[in-house]
């Protein structure tokens, strides 16, 4: 039996990893909807395959969480805020 190419091959030999939602949301540590916000954004690039579901580019996740790490979480510049009045 032949094996059918895919989408998700024709991305695999371009060189670009895409990765399901829930992998992406595992990375960014974040639900599906901000996900989905992110590549509306244009942040995450998206392709969909041929069943319709969606695959995001695992450099734009990992770009997008290297600059969440930089920025510190809102509880802690309020604690902050609040030592130093």
């Amino acid at each position: 039996m032949a094996a059918t190419a895919t989408v998700g091959d024709d991305i695999a030999r371009a060189g670009q990893a895409y990765i399901s939602g829930k992998s992406a949301c595992d990375i960014l540590a974040c639900n599906y909807p901000r996900i989905r916000q992110l590549a509306r954004d244009g942040a995450v690039r998206v392709r969909r395959l041929p069943g319709g579901h969606p695959r995001y580019s695992l450099a734009d996740v990992l770009r997008v969480a290297e600059a969440a790490a930089d920025v510190e979480p809102c509880e802690q510049r309020e604690a902050q805020a609040v030592a130093a009045c």
